[in-house]
């Protein structure tokens, strides 16, 4: 079943059907916190008592890396962590900037730099819009040339275009409350990124509606 979420905030991922995008992923239900001293915001797998992740990454004309509910109690490896900062906050809007690394089956990974504006979209819903840059994989382990998902599926990793990846990252999350005014943790959080070959990413962030509508399984 695919779960469809549709808000309104200040950005969208654009049609891919004339933007040459080569990967996507997408997981629901990260653990999302946030420590009003450092002004670190942190989502990351989990496979906890009141909900687990779950998402997929895949390779556009080629196949999916699977990772179903509870993968990181089934796998050493495989996770999704995203660490994004924030700042110069007015109550409506703030700045992010941090990093994002995916980690298959066997430990290699899809990795990039995260840049962008948390959103408070009013009712406690909380958006990031941005972009990504230098996205690219890490082969470790026993360097196999394949990104596998944890509960099947996978894909050669394209070691023509390994670090120089740029893209479009969307998420969400609810809480109830002020926009970053204190500290919190254990919010589900939603993530999706779309990623492109060559720079030119900018294209995909408009004004407009955002849809993040990502498979849960």
């Amino acid at each position: 079943m695919r779960n469809l979420t549709m808000v309104l905030a200040a950005g969208l991922l654009a049609s891919t059907a004339s933007a040459d995008v080569v990967l996507t992923y997408g997981f629901t239900d990260l653990n999302g916190s946030f420590d009003s001293s450092t002004g670190a915001f942190r989502a990351v797998a989990t496979d906890g008592a009141s909900y687990s992740s779950s998402g997929d990454v895949t390779a556009i004309g080629a196949t999916t890396a699977e990772y179903a509910f509870g993968f990181t109690t089934r796998s050493g490896f495989a996770d999704a962590v995203f660490d994004i900062s924030v700042t110069g906050n007015n109550g409506l809007t703030a700045l992010g900037s941090g990093t994002f690394t995916i980690t298959d089956d066997d430990g290699d990974t899809l990795s990039g730099s995260i840049s962008g504006m948390w959103i408070n979209g009013g009712s406690g819903f909380v958006y990031f819009n941005g972009t990504m840059s230098g996205v690219g994989f890490s082969d470790n382990g026993a360097a196999d040339g394949t990104f596998d998902g944890p509960d099947g599926g996978g894909f050669g990793i394209p070691v023509t275009q390994t670090n120089s990846n740029d893209g479009a990252i969307v998420g969400l999350f609810i809480r109830n409350g002020g926009f970053f005014g204190s500290s919190f943790r254990d919010r589900p959080t939603q993530i999706d990124g779309q990623i492109l070959p060559t720079p030119g990413s900018l294209a995909l962030v408009g004004i407009s509606g955002l849809a993040l509508a990502r498979r849960r399984r």
